[in-house]
């Protein structure tokens, strides 16, 4: 079974931060077992444009994509309610 890894962008301009950097997602796409999924543009703002992420593997996907296809979302700041209500339907078949 694999495991898919959202690696989502933050919620406003004001917020300069990505939780894995291109050489973090690697570490990751390179395992057997685990598929990396980076948001378009997610980077973007701390220098790591979408072909960074998808030179080392990751699929550049949009928003409801990375909330509502992937088992693990990670993200600097607190989900918003938008972005759970993509996440939640899935996390309640689990």
């Amino acid at each position: 079974m694999t495991l898919t890894v959202g690696i989502a962008g933050e919620d406003s301009e004001e917020e300069c931060h990505i939780v894995l950097r291109p050489q973090e997602a690697a570490l990751l796409a390179r395992q057997k077992d685990i598929k990396v999924c980076a948001e378009r543009d997610a980077g973007a703002l701390v220098g790591f444009p979408n072909g960074s992420y998808a030179k080392v593997g990751a699929e550049i996907v949009d928003e409801t994509a990375i909330w509502g296809g992937c088992d693990a979302v990670v993200k600097f700041k607190s989900s918003s309610i938008h972005q759970l209500f993509f996440y939640a339907e899935e996390a309640f078949r689990l």
